[in-house]
């Protein structure tokens, strides 16, 4: 059914989004940024596109598929990978969080002196 393969192409959509943005973020590192917006913004989006590709996978996929009669039979997956894609993609935006806050004080340093 295309219905089934939509909903099971849903993951895989926010992980092929946070591919793009690694690739945006490795040329923002190749040209020198380090603690620029540009880099903490990136690595943020990165990690909430991995948040949500595991999230969608775990909850949303299963139980789509359940009510589309194409389902595994349960509500929630257990899938090892996709918990740890979503951990480290909620780690990658707590350190965009501290990359942003080195940003701003570096920012205030160079103000200062």
């Amino acid at each position: 059914m295309l219905a089934v393969a939509l909903v099971r192409a849903c993951p895989e959509v926010a992980f092929l989004l946070a591919l793009d943005a690694t690739r945006r973020a490795l040329a923002a590192f190749a040209s020198g940024e380090l603690f620029a917006p540009t880099i903490t913004r990136l690595l943020q989006r990165i990690g909430v596109m991995l948040a949500i590709g595991a999230f969608v996978g775990v909850f949303i996929v299963p139980g789509a598929e359940r009510l589309l009669g194409a389902g595994p039979g349960y509500w929630i997956a257990f899938d090892v990978s996709a918990y740890v894609l979503g951990a480290v993609g909620l780690t990658l935006t707590v350190l965009a969080r501290v990359l942003r806050h080195a940003s701003e004080l570096q920012t205030e340093l160079d103000e200062m002196f």
